[in-house]
């Protein structure tokens, strides 16, 4: 636990938020799966399932949550997952691969082929291509208002296509936004911004988001995100709300104006009272009395931190 996570938050000026996950939610297109070689859509479903209970993605888990009721149970074995790429393991005695073209088909030369799409393969070719619909969370561009109405400038590093990041980016006004970014590239876009002098709030749900959620200066993980995500936050946004963290900033600096509030009135108590207490000016009764009261009147300030901030979507600290 990191004691000056608020402090931290207080200070922040740009806000590096992953996307498939964080800020929209993907959907699978049910109507449009695209089979190969006499796959029947219903098969193909299957098949990817058992590879995609292997992942926390969030493609991985709007496969599985559709697949669920609808098609007959097979599993993983051998699984293999890699970071930014996707799945590999044997379901039903064949070796297959869920995952980006670029995983999926080893002679694939085109990335953005299937438009932020999974691809499912075996050894001899392509067997499904699973499409996505993403809807933003309810809560997101409130929230990002809010950010930006206090100074935080909003940047967006997914590993999806540039035209579905800079899509979403669109919907939600950001202007700065990075596609195709491996775990390795979102860590090298935050130490860049921290060596251009920005203190950074790394948002996110992902295990593929732990490095950055590990470097940032302080770091949110949404509660219905991966557990490797939430043990590398600062903050846990709780029940999947956005909202949370434009609360926690704004409590943050309530709590460093309440803090500043309190120091200051010590100061000039302390200059006037103490002199009249030394030479005998004050009887000591008297300075007692104004002592405590000093004291009083410090507390009854810091009670004002969390007054008239609302207390759902919660945030709190991990």
């Amino acid at each position: 636990t990191d004691d000056a996570a608020l402090d931290t938050l207080a200070r922040v000026d740009t806000a590096l938020f992953d996307k498939t996950g964080t800020l929209g939610v993907p959907t699978l297109d049910r109507e449009h799966i695209d089979t190969r070689r006499d796959l029947t859509p219903a098969e193909a479903l299957s098949l990817a399932a058992a590879l995609a209970r292997e992942s926390t993605h969030p493609l991985a888990h709007a496969l599985t949550n559709t697949a669920s009721d609808e098609t007959a149970l097979l599993h993983a074995h051998q699984a293999q997952v890699s970071a930014g790429g996707g799945i590999e393991a044997i379901v039903d005695g064949r070796r297959l691969r869920l995952g980006r073209v670029g995983f999926a088909l080893a002679d694939s030369n085109d990335p953005d082929a299937a438009d932020g799409a999974l691809w499912m393969a075996d050894d001899h070719g392509a067997l499904a291509i699973f499409h996505f619909d993403e809807q933003l969370r309810a809560d997101a561009p409130r929230m990002l208002e809010t950010l930006h109405a206090e100074g935080i400038r909003s940047v967006i590093a997914s590993g999806d296509t540039a035209g579905r990041v800079n899509a979403l980016a669109a919907q939600l006004g950001i202007d700065t936004w990075h596609a195709r970014q491996s775990p390795a590239d979102k860590l090298a876009r935050l130490h860049h911004l921290q060596q251009d002098g920005r203190t950074v709030l790394a948002v996110g749900d992902g295990s593929n988001d732990a490095p950055i959620l590990a470097g940032a200066d302080i770091s949110a993980a949404l509660s219905s995100g991966t557990a490797l995500a939430q043990a590398h936050a600062d903050l846990l946004l709780l029940d999947g709300h956005l909202d949370g963290l434009a609360t926690a900033h704004t409590l943050a600096r309530r709590m460093q104006q309440v803090i500043a509030d309190g120091r200051r009135w010590s100061l000039v108590y302390n200059l006037c009272a103490v002199p009249f207490a030394a030479f005998g000016f004050v009887p000591p009764w008297l300075a007692g009395i104004g002592m405590s009261l000093s004291s009083l009147a410090v507390v009854l300030n810091a009670l004002r931190t969390g007054r008239g901030i609302a207390p759902k979507p919660q945030a709190m600290r991990a």
